[in-house]
Parts: structure tokens; C-alpha cells; sequence
């Protein structure tokens, strides 16, 4: 070796370097990394990834489709989006002809129509006429085809605007008490009607000129507005069809209602029996209020929660509420107080497994229901009281000693029948003899909770089927099961929704007695309005009776028959 020991330098072979068997081929810039040994572990694989979940609640994707078509809307249409349009629409024309060949082959049948414009618009968020200009283009000179006058997009705002009417609950419910009022009096409705009212409320302005007409193009604009808010909240123009009727028996069972509610509300104070309703419902175990909660579309982690769990197994409950003492004028004590009546909370769970699913009525009989009317409920009641409740089966039941006419014999129908002086017809059969013993306990005895609080100074005053607007209760309800839906999450237990349920009745026994006299009033304004059109109704048909009558008086002066009338009605010519 030649120089000193200060004049070498190492070549890059000595330097550490690693055994031969772990060299590899690399550009020469980097010969001088070092490369991990064999034994090294190397990093897991991690494969691209090729599929996204998409979420399996129908909420998201609902939330989804409708934040991704407000994004979609006023977006220009591209060439590559024109020729994906053009190609699918290709695709789905060839698997038809396919799927048609095969089928007329076999056995003729023939094969529904592909019904490509259709699909295509609703998978692209296209129209029908761009879905013609796309593909016309195309086929016409194989161009794509381009959104705006010249292929370079669209000119102009595009951005959301506010609508004329706002699109709000309040509106919606003026606009629907407003046609179902003109609907009542078989008037016609059009849009000039709902524009001119929505004027009225204020709702809208439309320009007028000195003489107070509307100018043209400001009714115009406004008239057309009118249009597209009754079009977008699904509002039909055209002969109905299948409307629902009333039946008579409904209709006389209100009458009966309104007149016997009003008549003891008229009546002095010291007459008046207090209100009293009562009802029943039930809550399920996975019951919550997650719909006006908050959460993020664009957060794939956060609304891929799974599936939702079921309703689970249901805790029905029955209660009963009161109005204020009416022979009190300024209530100071609780007990005046319109609230929830103490001691009525009744509540469980039932045990068999189907009675978790179906009606919830199902669970309530008329054993179990007479037993808390007479053990819970009228023990409660301080003062004569009327007694509303609705027309479930269980609450119409008779007592032990009233016979069942379809358990009765002959002989029992008839000797029932000649014991409470009912005439028999000669030669009356077993069904039709059950008829008349049926007709006559129907006719003559009390249910058993009319006889109960008869027997105690109550009434009983049923409301009418289909009216549950007039029950103040089924409010309470919504509140009630709204305070235990709040409360869900994932550990919710069935014994958590029952201490839940009854920290919400220990809730409004307490401090419900502002919100509960609020129903009350809420329902009574209802069945006022109800009143009001029952004494309207009979006004009007009182004038065309009077009409009726002069009507036949005229025609008696000018009939042939002068002498059967009076000598003062007879008119001279």
C-alpha cells in the first residue's frame, strides 16, 4: 500500500454494507442507503380500496339524496357528463334487445318496455328535454352536448333564492284550514282564491295601482307563485273521487256530544259538573325523538350507525286529567287546578309476547278497565264531575248481572223478554228473540261505568268516533311520551322507560297544571267552532223550511184545491 494512513480512503465496498444476499438492484444514487435485513418484518398490504359502504338507513339516505339534488340544481352539463348519459342509455337499449331476443325465442313472452329516458333522468338528476338535447346531439353529428348558448355553461345567478310564500309549517296550516273551510260550504277553490287570502294575511304583497286593482304583471308573478307553492305541497285541481262521508251515525253522535258539553259549560257555576278525560296509550321500549336531531351528511363515520333497532317490547299506560273547579273563581290550591288527577296513573307491562306487537288496545278488557274506573279513578273525584272518555269496547261493557243475549237459550230470552213487558211476536225464533233482548239492554241499561258514576253523582259523556281533536288527553299523551323520547340512547332498558314514564307523570302532577289547562282550551276551541257550524246549519235549514212553506202557500192561492185552505191565505187575482 502506497502514502500514509492519513491519505486512504475507504472504498464504498467497505463500507458497511450488507451481505450479498441482500443486495439488490437500485439506481447508484442510492448505493449508499442501507437495506433492511431478510428478517426484517415488512409492512402489512394494505389493498386499495375499491367499494364504499353506503348507508343502510333510509333517514340518510333521504338526508342524502336531498342535500346532493339541491347541489345538483342550476349545475351546467358537461361534455363528459353528456357522454356518460349517451353511453348508459346505449347500455340499457342493448341489454333489452338482448333480454327480447332470448324471451321471443323461448317461449314469446314479451318483455316490459326498458323505459331508459325515465331511468336515466332519475339516476343523472336530468329533465326529459335535456335527455333529448344530450342524445340528439349525439346522434345527430356525434357531438356532446354542452349546457348554454354556446357549449361554455350557463349565464346568470345561480344561486338559491328565497320563495315568495315561505315554505313553513304555519302557512301550510293556513292555507289547508282555508280550502277545507271553502270546501265545507261547497265552494269553489282556485288559486286566485288562495292568492286573494294570503294578501289578506299578509302573507304576500302584490303591487295595486291608484284604483286598488292589481297591476298585471305584479298579479302575474304572484298568481304564478301561487301555482307552484300548490303544486309543490301536492295539491290537486280535478273531480274528486272516493271522498270519505261521514256516516249519520257519526254525525248525531257529535251533535249529541257538542250539545251536552256546551250545555254544561253554559250552565251557572254552582251547576256545573267539572271536566274530567280519561284515556289510554302505550310507549315502546326503543320510542325516541332523534328526528329533529342534529347530524352531519357529509360525516360518512357519523351517519353509518347500522340498523335500527326494533320497537322492542311496550309498556302501556292509562291515566286520567281534569279541567279547573269551576265553582272556584280564582284557583289557589292545586287540587282547583286543571291537571292530572292523583292516584289514576296506571301502568304496565304486559306479559305475553304478542301482546308486544299489534293493537295496544288488545291488553286492555273490560275486567281489568271497570276495576280501575271504580277502584282508581272516583275515589279521586272531589266533586260531580263529567266523565269523557272514547268509544273503546272495554269501556262499553255491562255488569256481571246484565245476561249476554249470544250465551242466552229460548227459554232464558223468553222469560227475560216477558219479565222487563216486551211484546214477543208470535213464532219468534232463537236468533230473533236474541235481537230483541239485545235491542232492549242496549235501549234500557247502563254500561257499567255509567251506572258507577251515576251512582256517585258522575256523568259519562262519550265523544265521537274520529274526533280525537276533542280530547285534550291525547295532547298530554304526546307530551308524556315526547319528555321519555328525548331521553333514548343505546342503553335504554324497558325498566329505564318505565322510570322514565312515571318521572314524567311525577312531572306534570307537580308543575303541569299551566300546560294541561292549555289543552283543555285548545280542544274547547275546536268543539266551539263545531258548535258554531251545528247552529248555523240549523239557522239555515229553519229559512229553507219558512221558504218551503210560503212556497206551498203560493201554490195553494193559485191551485184549483182554494177550498181546503184557509179563507185569510187565499190571495185575489
Amino acid at each position: 500500500m502506497s502514502g500514509s494512513d492519513d491519505d486512504f480512503i475507504p472504498t464504498e465496498a467497505l463500507v458497511d454494507s450488507p451481505p450479498a444476499h441482500n443486495l439488490r438492484r437500485r439506481p447508484s444514487e442510492r448505493n449508499s442507503e442501507v437495506v433492511p435485513p431478510r428478517s426484517a418484518k415488512k409492512p402489512r398490504y394494505e389493498p386499495k380500496t375499491t367499494q364504499t359502504r353506503i348507508p343502510t338507513n333510509l333517514q340518510s339516505i333521504l338526508a342524502l339524496k336531498k342535500s346532493l339534488s339541491k347541489k345538483l340544481r342550476g349545475t351546467d352539463i358537461t361534455e363528459s357528463l353528456s357522454l356518460r348519459v349517451c353511453k348508459a342509455a346505449f347500455l340499457m337499449q342493448e341489454n333489452y334487445l338482448h333480454e327480447k331476443r332470448k324471451t321471443s325465442t323461448k317461449n314469446g313472452r314479451k318483455v316490459k318496455p326498458a323505459r331508459i329516458q325515465a331511468r336515466i333522468c332519475e339516476l343523472f338528476g336530468i329533465s326529459p328535454p335535456t335527455y333529448c338535447a344530450i342524445l340528439s346531439s349525439y346522434l345527430k353529428d356525434r357531438t356532446a352536448y354542452a349546457s348554454g348558448k354556446l357549449g361554455d355553461g350557463r349565464s346568470g345567478n345561480k344561486s338559491a333564492k328565497e320563495t315568495r310564500i315561505p315554505d313553513t309549517l304555519g302557512v301550510q296550516i293556513l292555507v289547508r284550514e282555508f280550502i277545507r273551510g271553502k270546501c265545507a260550504k261547497r265552494e269553489r277553490v282556485t288559486a286566485r282564491q288562495v292568492l286573494d287570502y294570503l294578501v289578506s294575511v299578509n302573507i304576500i304583497s302584490v303591487e295595486t295601482g291608484e284604483d286598488g286593482v292589481m297591476i298585471p304583471k305584479a298579479f302575474a308573478t304572484a298568481y304564478r307563485s301561487v301555482q307552484r307553492w300548490l303544486k309543490k305541497n301536492f295539491y290537486n285541481r280535478c273531480r274528486r273521487t272516493g271522498n270519505l262521508v261521514m256516516k249519520e251515525s257519526v254525525i248525531l253522535h257529535k251533535q249529541r256530544f257538542l250539545r251536552r258539553f256546551w250545555a254544561n259549560r253554559n250552565a251557572l257555576p254552582e251547576e256545573q259538573l267539572r271536566e274530567v278525560m280519561l284515556d289510554e296509550s302505550y310507549i315502546h321500549q326503543h320510542y325516541h325523538r332523534n328526528d329533529d336531531s342534529l347530524w352531519d351528511p357529509n360525516d360518512e363515520q357519523d351517519i353509518q350507525v347500522g340498523k335500527v333497532p326494533g320497537k322492542g317490547r311496550r309498556y302501556c299506560f292509562a291515566a286520567a286529567i281534569q279541567g279547573a273547579n269551576p265553582r272556584v273563581a280564582v284557583a289557589m290550591e292545586n287540587q282547583d287546578k286543571a291537571g292530572l288527577i292523583d292516584g289514576t296513573v296506571w301502568s304496565f307491562c304486559p306479559q305475553k309476547k304478542g301482546d308486544h306487537t299489534g293493537d295496544y288496545h288488545k291488553v286492555f278488557n273490560g275486567k281489568n278497565f271497570v276495576a280501575w274506573f271504580r277502584d282508581k279513578l272516583l275515589p279521586n273525584l272531589r266533586q260531580p264531575s263529567l266523565i269523557m272518555m272514547d268509544n273503546a269496547k272495554y269501556h262499553l261493557v255491562y255488569g256481571d248481572d246484565v245476561p249476554k243475549p249470544s250465551k242466552m237459550k229460548k227459554e232464558e230470552c223468553l222469560t227475560f223478554l216477558q219479565m222487563n213487558q216486551v211484546e214477543i211476536p208470535e213464532r219468534a225464533t232463537a236468533v230473533e228473540l236474541k235481537a230483541l233482548v239485545k235491542n232492549h239492554i242496549r235501549e234500557n241499561v247502563p254500561f257499567e261505568c255509567e251506572r258507577l258514576a251515576k251512582e256517585q253523582g258522575h256523568e259519562v259523556l262519550l265523544t265521537p268516533p274520529y274526533h280525537s281533536d276533542l280530547q285534550p288527553i291525547e295532547l298530554v299523551w304526546a307530551m308524556v311520551k315526547g319528555g321519555v323520547g328525548r331521553q333514548y340512547n343505546n342503553e335504554t332498558t324497558l325498566e329505564l322507560v318505565d322510570q322514565r314514564l312515571l318521572a314524567q307523570f311525577d312531572h306534570l302532577q307537580t308543575s303541569g297544571h299551566d300546560s294541561i289547562a292549555g289543552m283543555i282550551k285548545q280542544c274547547a276551541e275546536t268543539s266551539l267552532k263545531l258548535f258554531q257550524e251545528l247552529e248555523n246549519d240549523e239557522v239555515d235549514s229553519e229559512d229553507d223550511e219558512e221558504g218551503d212553506s210560503e212556497d206551498d202557500d203560493s201554490e195553494i192561492s193559485d191551485g184549483t184545491d182554494l177550498e181546503e185552505a184557509p179563507p185569510e191565505d187565499v190571495e185575489e187575482p
